[in-house]
């Protein structure tokens, strides 16, 4: 009978994750003083990106931005003079790990250190936006606790994609906050479906979609392993570096028996994820996204067997960035598909913030090329590459 939604609609990015940037920007002063320049080194999620950058008062920053972004003009528009973006066209994941490496390389650190910087590696499922992810998990039960009865819990409906917040559930948790099942959604192919149910990682098959043939390990689930694997971080660093579909990632019984404790994953095909979204803003005049309606999903599938609890869906980011899955949805036939934007805008009532609107009559962003490593890039772009 209750229901809450963490929705972004009023965010300057449209995306939770300017919560977690501000957080972020404002706590860069306390870190401790070396005597070097701070060196923010990022590699994130689009909306993580966007979100993060244009600090003014920030230190230098080098953000890594994945080519097949939908965001690169919002991301363009809020630079400052100390920022600086380069493109690669491998895919993310691959990039994450290198990245990864880089951050625990101290000959590398090292190196930054002689020449007078001091690094910071920022990427997907950092703390910070963990603990922010739990605190509004947090906030949301306070909300609701006075018109609970006794023994009710909240149950966290939550995208695949923002397996962060699923992270700061379970701190949320530790802490005795009352948190009940999460049902995380996910689309087509089902490959979180597939390792909750084997333990295994699903092979990339030769039909699925470009952007889908490397995504059946998204690089923040590292977070839940290193919870299921009773916080050993050496396991959870052997399972994460395995490719999709290699013998030598499996997970145990009882790391699969905890994966599945109280965590339910379900996949939705997308016309279905049209017509929830369609009958969602009939029955509530609130627009949701592809995301968010893969987690509804889940929950619909699973609901009849919890009677004490209420519900709380987390809409990650706003629905105008999945603009045409959303026009579908609502106009069908009908849909505008030179402007969605404008359309679900003028219907809904969603606001297009001043970031989005000018990309979608910008031009698009020329970026220099990360052709070769991140630590050749980096050095390179700090003066340093002879010293290679």
């Amino acid at each position: 009978d209750h229901y809450f939604l963490i929705h972004p609609d009023h965010l300057p990015t449209g995306s939770l994750a300017d919560l977690s940037a501000a957080v972020f920007s404002a706590l860069l002063p306390y870190l401790p003083r070396t005597g070097r320049e701070p060196l923010i080194m990022a590699l994130l999620p689009e909306d993580q990106l966007v979100a993060l950058a244009g600090g003014v008062g920030d230190p230098a920053k080098l953000m890594l931005l994945a080519g097949n972004s939908s965001r690169g003009s919002e991301l363009a528009d809020r630079l400052v003079d100390h920022e600086e973006v380069r493109v690669f066209q491998e895919d993310f994941d691959q990039r994450y790990r290198e990245f990864s490496l880089l951050a625990a390389d101290e000959t590398f650190e090292a190196k930054l250190g002689q020449a007078g910087f001091d690094p910071l590696f920022v990427g997907p499922g950092y703390l910070l936006d963990i603990l922010t992810s739990g605190a509004l998990a947090t906030a949301a039960l306070v909300s609701a606790l006075p018109s609970w009865e006794e023994g009710t819990e909240l149950d966290f409906a939550i995208p695949k994609n923002h397996l962060s917040f699923l992270a700061g559930l379970v701190y949320a948790s530790s802490l005795q906050v009352p948190v009940g099942s999460v049902y995380v959604g996910e689309g087509e192919p089902g490959t979180l479906t597939y390792l909750f149910r084997t333990g295994r990682l699903a092979s990339p098959s030769k039909g699925r979609r470009r952007r889908d043939r490397d995504a059946s390990f998204p690089v923040n689930l590292e977070r839940l392993l290193f919870e299921v694997t009773g916080r050993n971080g050496s396991r959870t660093g052997d399972l994460s570096v395995q490719p999709a579909g290699s013998e030598d990632f499996q997970l145990t019984e009882e790391e699969i028996h905890l994966l599945n404790q109280s965590i339910l994953v379900g996949s939705c095909d997308y016309k279905y994820c049209l017509r929830l979204i369609r009958t969602v803003y009939d029955q509530t005049d609130y627009l949701i996204g592809r995301d968010a309606a893969d987690a509804i999903a889940c929950w619909v599938k699973h609901s009849n067997k919890k009677t004490r609890s209420a519900i709380c869906y987390v809409q990650e980011r706003s629905p105008l960035l999945d603009a045409d899955t959303c026009a579908r949805a609502l106009f069908g036939k009908g849909a505008n598909r030179e402007n969605p934007v404008g359309q679900l805008a003028e219907e809904t009532g969603v606001p297009v913030w001043a970031g989005l609107e000018k990309a979608l009559t910008g031009e698009p962003p020329q970026w220099s090329p990360l052709s070769g490593t991140i630590e050749e890039s980096v050095l390179e772009l700090l003066g340093l590459a002879s010293d290679q």
